[in-house]
């Protein structure tokens, strides 16, 4: 599973929505009208679906795949 991020409006800095889900369980999972406490700014911010993301996993950061 990965993490699900949105990203802080406030602050542009990563912000996790507390859900790890494959891909798979993304696509249909309702997503609609949630909100999470933001640790960056306060504040509690909205988001659906599209303003989620995947956390890249590690391996894949750094740019080499071996």
């Amino acid at each position: 599973m990965t993490e699900i991020l949105i990203r802080c409006p406030i602050t542009g800095k990563d912000l996790s929505t507390g859900l790890d889900l494959i891909p798979e369980a993304f696509e249909k999972a309702d997503l609609r009208n949630r909100s999470v406490g933001c640790p960056h700014c306060g504040q509690i911010h909205s988001w659906s679906r599209e303003d989620a993301y995947f956390r890249t996993p590690p391996e894949r950061e750094s740019g080499s795949m071996s």
